[in-house]
């Protein structure tokens, strides 16, 4: 994945990335419920350190981000979709 440049020089997120569970385990949260009785992957994505960034900074945190929420997507996409309908 690419990394945001910030991050990637950053000693607390080695290449950029930090797994979420390092900071704070959640057990029984909605990902947990997807995963274990649906078969789904869900993924939390924080890009700031607020929950609520004002409005007037969404578009510089998007264009910030934006190469490695792509690099993201195209992994995932990469891999194939499978659906199953019942």
């Amino acid at each position: 994945f690419l990394s945001q440049p910030a991050m990637a020089n950053n000693p607390e997120f080695p290449g950029g990335v930090k797994q979420g569970s390092d900071w704070y385990p959640l057990y029984g949260g909605i990902q947990d419920y997807a995963y274990l009785l649906h078969s789904v992957y869900t993924t939390t994505v924080e890009m700031n350190n607020r929950k609520w960034p004002p409005e007037s900074e969404l578009e510089a945190l998007w264009n910030q981000h934006r190469p490695s929420m792509y690099a993201y997507l195209h992994a995932f996409i990469s891999q194939g979709l499978t659906i199953q309908v019942e």
